[in-house]
C-alpha cells in the first residue's frame, strides 16, 4: 500500500470514523465529548511545545516518568485517542499541560492540527506508527522519536504482508526509536527502520511509580468484609463468561471476593448482567455501598482504581490471556508484589512474560477451568503466594532505569 492510497482510503472511509465514534458513545458518552477535536479542531491553543502522543492509560502511565522530568523545563501538549486516557492525563496534570485529543489519521486533520500546534518535537509511545502523522511531522522538518516502542510477531507478520510499502517509508522518517527489547528492534529494521536509528533501552512501563489512593482503598476494603480478593484485570468479551462457568464449580472460590475488572468502560454493565445471571451476589463499586457478607462478585466500574484492587488482591489474573488479545501489562501486579497468573496468549507481551514465568514470577494456565485451580492452590498455600510475589518483585526491580537512559538519549 503506497502513502497516497493510504490517504484516498482515509477519505472513504471518513463516514465509517464518525460513526464509529457515534456508536461507542450510545456504550460510554465520553466518546461524544469534544469531537472537534477528532477532526483536527481546537480551542485551547498553544505553540511549540513538545507533543508526547500516548494512545491510552496504559501509554500514558508508562510515559509518567519521562513527563515528569519533561515538566521541570518543558510545557508540553499531551494527546491520546480514548476517554479513559483523557480523564487519566486530566487528573495527572490538570493545567500543568496542554491537553487533547489526537486527530484521525487522515490528512487534512493531522495538517491541520500539525499547523496549529506547530510543535517543536514530537514523542510517539509504543505501537503508534501513524503514516499521515509522521509523514507530515517530517515534512515540517519537526523532530520524530518513538520510544518504549515494541513490535509483536504477530504484528509484524501482519504489517509485512500489507503493509510493508508504506511502513518501510514511515519507519525510515522517524529519527530515533527506541525499543523495548531486541527482538522489537530487529523486527522494526525488517520493516524499513534505518538501523542506525534504533537502539534498545528497555521498558520504562518498569519504572512507573504506583500510587496508592487511601481514600478509595477505603471504600474498596467496604466491600471486601475479610475476605481473600481475587482480582481478575483487564478482562474481555467471553473471558468473564469462560471465568464465571470456572467459578461456579468451585465451592472454594464461592467464599473470597472475585473482583472483575473488564478493559473496556462500555462493557462495564454488561459484565455486571452477566454475573447476575451466572447467579452470584454482585455489585458494582460505583454503588458505594457497604459490602455485604454474601457478596460474591464485585465489578471494577470505576476509572483509575486499579492499582488499589490490585494492592488489595491475594491473587491476580491477568486478562486478555485466555482469548487471543495478547494479553496485558503484567508489570503492575508485580511491582506491588503480587502472584500472577497468566493464560496463553501473551504475544503483546511475549518477553516479559516468559522472563516473568522463567524467574519464578508468574504461572501460566491453558484454560479457564485451569485458572481456578491454580487460583485454589494459591490462596490455598501462602508460602507458594509469597515465593511468586517476591520473584515477580525482584524481576520488575531489576529492570528498572530505563527512563534515565532514555531521557539522556532524546532530550
Amino acid at each position: 500500500m503506497s502513502l497516497k492510497f493510504y490517504q484516498i482510503l482515509g477519505f472513504l472511509i471518513l463516514p465509517l470514523v464518525f460513526i464509529r465514534i457515534l456508536f461507542k458513545g450510545f456504550k460510554n458518552n465520553a466518546y461524544w465529548k469534544r469531537i472537534p477535536e477528532r477532526f483536527g479542531f481546537y480551542s485551547h491553543i498553544e505553540k511549540n511545545l513538545i507533543w508526547i502522543h500516548c494512545v491510552s492509560v496504559g501509554e500514558f502511565m508508562a510515559a509518567k516518568p519521562l513527563i515528569n522530568k519533561y515538566l521541570e523545563t518543558e510545557k508540553l501538549l499531551i494527546t491520546c485517542y480514548t476517554p479513559t486516557g483523557y480523564e487519566a492525563i486530566s487528573q495527572a496534570y490538570g493545567n500543568k499541560v496542554v491537553q487533547a485529543y489526537c486527530p484521525v489519521d487522515i490528512k487534512p486533520f493531522v495538517t491541520h492540527f500539525i499547523k496549529t500546534y506547530k510543535p517543536k518535537k514530537c514523542i510517539l509511545l509504543e505501537t503508534e506508527i501513524w503514516p499521515n502523522i509522521i509523514h507530515e511531522l517530517s515534512k515540517n522538518k519537526i523532530p520524530i522519536n518513538l520510544i518504549n516502542a515494541r513490535l509483536s510477531q504477530k504484528s509484524f507478520k501482519s504489517y509485512r504482508k500489507f503493509l510493508s510499502n508504506i511502513l518501510d517509508k514511515t519507519l525510515k522518517k522517524i529519527d530515533l526509536i527506541a525499543a523495548q527489547n531486541e527482538d522489537s528492534k530487529k523486527r522494526l529494521v525488517l520493516l524499513g527502520a534505518k538501523e542506525s536509528n534504533v537502539v534498545v533501552t528497555g521498558n520504562i512501563k518498569f519504572d512507573q511509580k504506583i500510587d496508592i489512593n487511601q481514600s478509595q482503598l477505603s471504600e474498596i476494603k467496604n466491600f471486601i468484609q475479610h475476605k481473600q480478593v481475587v482480582v481478575f484485570a483487564s478482562t474481555h468479551n467471553d473471558e468473564e463468561r469462560q471465568i464465571f462457568e470456572a467459578i461456579k464449580k468451585s465451592s472454594y472460590l464461592k467464599n473470597t471476593l472475585k473482583i472483575i475488572i473488564p478493559r473496556h468502560p462500555e462493557r462495564f454493565n454488561e459484565v455486571y448482567r452477566l454475573a447476575k445471571k451466572y447467579g452470584f451476589s454482585t455489585a458494582k463499586r460505583s454503588e458505594k455501598i457497604t459490602g455485604k457478607s454474601n457478596l460474591e462478585v464485585l465489578i471494577g466500574d470505576t476509572m483509575g482504581e486499579l492499582p488499589e484492587y490490585l494492592y488489595l488482591a491475594d491473587v491476580v489474573f491477568m486478562g486478555g490471556s485466555l482469548v487471543k488479545r495478547g494479553g496485558h501489562n503484567m508489570i503492575e501486579p508485580a511491582l506491588l508484589e503480587k502472584p500472577i497468573v497468566l493464560g496463553l496468549n501473551v504475544f503483546n507481551f511475549a518477553q516479559i512474560s516468559e522472563e516473568l514465568i522463567n524467574s519464578g514470577g508468574a504461572t501460566q494456565v491453558d484454560s479457564a477451568n485451569a485458572l481456578v485451580a491454580k487460583i485454589e492452590s494459591l490462596l490455598d498455600n501462602p508460602k507458594e503466594r509469597e515465593d511468586l510475589s517476591k520473584n515477580a518483585y525482584q524481576y520488575a526491580k531489576k529492570l528498572q532505569g530505563s527512563t534515565n537512559k532514555l531521557f539522556k538519549i532524546i532530550k
